[in-house]
């Protein structure tokens, strides 16, 4: 869960770095992630799992990033940082209830398991084990993209200073847009490999993956893809273990009160810079 929660914070990370744009709808682009892998298994009658609905989802998520920066978010770029904050409400408000209307509040799932590993007293759910390394294998990925490629390059050159960026020849717009798609793409993909690990899927599940999100992002470092995943691992640790000493509901508290403790500390994060 904790390597889902990291991936989970890379996407608000990347939108928050290129474009300073707080994306509040980010739980609700997960939920639309995670019915388009449900929907996917259920009108190819489970012929798509998750593991081949997973890239698709993914480039979903990319397209509807593009459409929705294109028509949508670029007009507000140049507006106060209160304008993109109250639009991306808006539009979590949009997918959340339009999600209610088209499909109903029924709590939906992937009827899909694997065998369990199972290592001297402990039993690892290999659909779970799958998830973790799904979520390493994109999270490498999207780390050699941003570091080796030239495209890479440039959204971190935008994200560190927009006007140079464009004085070296780049494009703040386009390259703006397709962070944007990146971003949503990895929530669409976070909401893939969800459907793996949580039973249950409804059209409010991200009002609580939205406030997590930035809850990992922070504490690693906004804009720091290291920083997410450590971010994601803590916490997803810090959920599984809770229910062992206290009450499971506890455990939202308490790594609240450490992200508090840490950015006391370290006000910029465990990985951020400053």
């Amino acid at each position: 869960m904790g390597g889902v929660y990291g991936l989970l914070a890379m996407g608000l990370g990347i939108i928050f770095g290129v474009m300073k744009i707080v994306n509040v709808a980010h739980g609700e682009f997960v939920m639309l992630g995670a019915y388009a892998s449900f929907w996917l298994f259920y009108f190819s009658s489970g012929f798509i799992n998750p593991f081949l609905s997973l890239p698709i989802s993914i480039l979903i998520g990319f397209l509807i990033g593009l459409i929705i920066y294109k028509f949508i978010v670029q007009r507000t770029i140049k507006a106060p940082e209160l304008t993109s904050l109250l639009l991306m409400f808006g539009i979590g408000i949009f997918a959340a209830n339009s999600a209610l209307y088209f499909w109903r509040s029924e709590y939906r799932g992937i009827p899909f398991t694997l065998p369990s590993l199972s290592i001297g007293i402990a039993t690892i759910p290999l659909v779970r084990l799958s998830a973790l390394i799904l979520a390493l294998i994109i999270t490498s990925l999207f780390y050699l993209l941003f570091t080796k490629s030239y495209i890479g390059k440039a959204i971190r050159a935008v994200a560190q200073d927009r006007n140079a960026a464009a004085l070296m020849g780049i494009n703040p717009i386009h390259i703006s847009m397709l962070a944007f798609g990146l971003g949503i793409a990895l929530a669409f993909g976070v909401g893939s490999l969800i459907t793996m690990i949580i039973p249950a899927i409804h059209p409010y599940m991200g009002a609580s993956l939205g406030p997590l999100s930035f809850c990992i992002a922070v504490l690693g470092g906004l804009g720091s893809e290291k920083g997410a995943f450590i971010g994601g691992l803590i916490i997803g640790l810090i959920e599984s273990m809770a229910g062992l000493f206290i009450e499971a509901s506890l455990a939202p508290a308490i790594y609240f009160i450490i992200l508090v403790v840490v950015l006391l500390v370290k006000p910029s994060g465990l990985f951020g810079r400053g």
